[in-house]
């Protein structure tokens, strides 16, 4: 997707928001402030599909409630995505229920790659910049779909994921399986999705390590279900070392989880 400025001219200088997008939950955080002559702002939006259109509630505002037919019940976080219009677009819990959704979805967008596991299980990314030929990388049995896509200041590697449950579940094992891979990469990566696991939990940590990265943002709930007792942070966009972002929330669009959507500069 092209560049989005949130009330700026990036001609004129003045200071804009970079945002990237990671849907399950989203926290609303204080802006940080990147300066367009320094830097070329880009965004990213997380998406966590599973319970979306089967009926659940939403928090969409005004703005995005806009729940036509024609999107089988997932009006809200089409439009969300659509208005937000970020450059990427990580997705999890693909599953026959959605997937031609999202492939309409992806004539707003171009580029898209999907792998699944199962009929009720998958990952997908979105992009509006071009994929890089022989690049797009499917790993069903881990949940894990990762691309390199040609941005105006040179290739990156997107990476969407989604994290099993620590025990009793295998989440140790796959997260070293994922980090792995992401440490064979060449050049910078983004990771975003679904970690089930805090910022601090040793799997998060591993993955930032292999890729090159760090949790953006600041400390945000994005698995609301224990509020206000247990707040719990387990969805996130990870970009690499050195980079600018303000992280927010999108609200809840049908899923248990709030999207996220990221403005960065690498």
């Amino acid at each position: 997707m092209g560049q989005r400025f949130a009330g700026s001219d990036p001609k004129a200088g003045r200071k804009a928001f970079a945002p990237i997008v990671q849907a399950d939950e989203f926290a609303v955080r204080r802006p940080v402030e990147i300066n367009l002559e320094d830097f070329e702002a880009r965004q990213v939006g997380a998406y966590r599909l599973e319970g979306i259109g089967d009926g659940r509630p939403t928090e969409a505002p005004a703005a995005v409630r806009d729940c036509r037919s024609e999107w089988r019940g997932f009006g809200c976080a089409c439009a969300d995505i659509l208005t937000s219009a970020p450059d990427f677009v990580t997705l999890q819990e693909i599953s026959d229920a959605n997937l031609k959704t999202i492939e309409r979805l992806n004539a707003h967008f171009g580029s898209m790659v999907v792998c699944r596991a199962s009929p009720s299980r998958g990952v997908a990314l979105l992009a509006k910049h071009r994929i890089v030929e022989g690049t797009s990388r499917c790993y069903p049995d881990l949940d894990l779909v990762v691309t390199k896509v040609e941005i105006d200041s040179g290739p990156v590697w997107i990476a969407s994921m989604h994290l099993r449950w620590p025990f009793p579940f295998d989440q140790h094992e796959q997260s070293r399986r994922i980090s792995k891979i992401l440490s064979e990469l060449e050049g910078e990566v983004i990771v975003a999705g679904d970690f089930n696991m805090v910022r601090e939990g040793s799997s998060v940590r591993r993955i930032g390590r292999a890729s090159g990265a760090n949790v953006a943002g600041e400390r945000k709930t994005t698995f609301p279900r224990f509020n206000p007792v247990l707040p719990i942070e387990i969805d996130h966009v990870l970009l690499p070392l050195g980079s600018d972002a303000v992280v927010d929330l999108r609200p809840l669009l049908g899923s248990d989880h709030y999207g996220l959507f990221a403005v960065f500069s690498l």
